[in-house]
């Protein structure tokens, strides 16, 4: 008779379990679904390493919380990775934009881009972009970004 309760308490605590592993694994797809179509690229490039999702998932939530803040001050930033040209034309080109439009672009990496630096600048311009679109209307980046090439 124990044996049986126990062996019947093993499976409730068991099933237990794997329904609670099922709801989490569901909550964060439900969660990177809302990430940009971006977003969601680097997220699924990082393959099932848990190592670099989980530093880009609460990079990318930081990042959207830190431009909010940003956005509801009037501050347009964008955060820029990796070298697109050299780094004198570079900064001519920054501070063209800054003039411009006050957009300011800030590198926050080179060429070591870890899934935290990428969650972070994903979560970040994905709300920047948005507050642009919204001053300066839909398709302004990629128009300034063809006037400065």
């Amino acid at each position: 008779m124990k044996l049986r309760q126990v062996t019947f308490s093993l499976l409730i605590l068991a099933g237990a379990f794997f329904i609670g592993i099922g709801i989490v694994k569901l909550c964060v797809a439900n969660e990177i679904n809302s990430f940009s179509p971006d977003a969601r690229w680097w997220y699924s490039s990082l393959g099932d390493l848990k190592e670099n999702q989980v530093p880009f998932i609460k990079s990318y939530k930081r990042g959207k919380a830190e431009a909010l803040k940003d956005a509801e001050q009037g501050k347009l930033k964008l955060k820029v990775v990796g070298w697109g040209q050299p780094p004198e034309v570079e900064e001519k080109v920054f501070a063209n934009i800054y003039k411009k439009y006050e957009i300011e672009l800030n590198r926050i990496a080179d060429c070591g881009i870890s899934a935290k630096i990428m969650g972070y600048q994903q979560g970040y311009n994905e709300v920047m972009k948005s507050a642009i679109h919204q001053r300066y209307g839909a398709g302004f980046l990629e128009k300034i970004s063809s006037e400065e090439n």
